[in-house]
């Protein structure tokens, strides 16, 4: 390719030296997060999530209820706990003046674990 363009499908292998192999397999990781800063976080938001959650419509407790689960799981994807804290973002909006600390606190934990 010219012009210094790349396009990487797949695993890229870059090997430099003797035995300085890497291989990135596509995952995106903030090198700068805290994980105390991150459970601290999910600890406010839960909070903010409890108080808001008795002016819901059930159906959207129980979302509520499932996007906090999948947002907190040290295991799910950046993906998915991303999808989860805009779902919950997305149910606080509807919720009138108690929406700002959770939608700011939803903001703080993407900005964490990288948007």
């Amino acid at each position: 390719m010219s012009g210094g363009e790349h396009h990487y499908y797949g695993d890229a292998v870059n090997i430099t030296g003797d035995h300085n192999i890497g291989i990135n397999h596509g995952f995106v990781v903030n090198p700068a997060q805290d994980p105390q800063e991150l459970r601290a976080l999910l600890a406010l938001l839960h909070e903010h999530a409890a108080a808001l959650r008795d002016r819901l419509p059930p159906e959207d407790a129980d979302e509520l209820d499932a996007s906090l689960a999948e947002a907190g799981d040290e295991t799910a994807t950046p993906r998915a706990r991303r999808g989860a804290l805009r779902v919950l973002a997305g149910i606080a909006a509807t919720a009138g003046e108690l929406a700002g600390p959770l939608i700011e606190t939803v903001n703080r934990v993407l900005a964490l674990i990288g948007r």
